[in-house]
């Protein structure tokens, strides 16, 4: 089930979803439990078309698999796990589409946001989320608006809209619109278009943490050429966010403290 404030579509592995004039990415993350290195928001990025072609692709390459969640895999020592993350390591770049992502290194992030206060709204994954979506609309072209499809995250869910808020006051089309079409949230496990993003998203966390380990070896296969657009915020380059995300705060500061009161912080 889709919710969705702002476009009629649903997602593309059901009959009659359609998205007309813009692009679309399909997004999620890794990384956000406790003791990770790294936390990384990450998708892909295409036209319509392109995710048309993707989804039979992607289905047919899971085999005997009903689905691909990187946290459910445990038989990484076999051949069939290998084979699996190579079939559907290619597709996304077979159906051209492109690369997004940005990951926060807990410590780091811990330098610079110590409030729980300021942890509400600036969670790793809220961090996370600013260098992807503004790195991939800087690279896109300003006629291009993106709709951006995300796994349902109840916990972040007050936030999101304020995010969406901050994206369409800094990125608008030559005509006026806000180049971000809206943001989306699919349950889990209702469209195998996430579960790219969810490889890819894992692939970098694992990489960031040890690119030796048998995991990151094995997940190298959705990274292609390493070919994408975003960032990995280190401590230098997250400070110019965490102050761009303080000055949004202090515009907003009226949702900020309503947020605040629901979850008993105080203002």
């Amino acid at each position: 089930m889709v919710r969705n404030r702002t476009l009629a579509g649903i997602p593309h592995d059901e009959d009659g979803a359609k998205y007309f004039c813009m692009l679309i990415a399909y997004m999620d993350e890794s990384g956000t439990h406790a003791g990770a290195n790294w936390c990384v928001v990450a998708g892909f990025v295409g036209r319509d078309e392109q995710w048309r072609k993707f989804v039979p692709r992607w289905k047919e390459a899971l085999g005997k698999r009903r689905s691909l969640h990187m946290t459910d895999v445990r038989r990484w020592t076999k051949p069939d796990t290998k084979d699996t993350l190579l079939r559907l390591g290619r597709i996304p770049d077979e159906c051209g589409l492109l690369r997004i992502f940005g990951a926060v290194r807990y410590a780091d992030y811990c330098d610079l946001v110590p409030e729980p206060l300021l942890q509400t709204i600036m969670s790793p994954y809220m961090v996370a989320m600013q260098p992807c979506i503004g790195q991939a609309l800087r690279y896109i072209s300003r006629e291009e608006r993106i709709q951006f499809i995300f796994e349902q995250q109840l916990e972040y869910a007050p936030l999101v809209p304020l995010a969406e808020n901050f994206f369409s006051d800094l990125f608008r089309t030559p005509e006026g619109l806000p180049r971000v079409a809206g943001i989306t949230y699919v349950t889990k496990g209702s469209t195998c278009c996430i579960e790219s993003a969810d490889y890819l998203a894992y692939a970098l966390s694992q990489w960031k943490s040890d690119p030796t380990s048998l995991r990151s070896q094995l997940c190298k296969p959705i990274l292609g050429n390493g070919g994408a657009v975003g960032a990995f915020l280190t401590k230098d380059k997250m400070q110019p966010v965490v102050k761009m995300v303080n000055k949004s705060m202090a515009e907003r500061w009226t949702d900020f403290r309503s947020l605040f009161a629901r979850r008993g912080l105080s203002n």
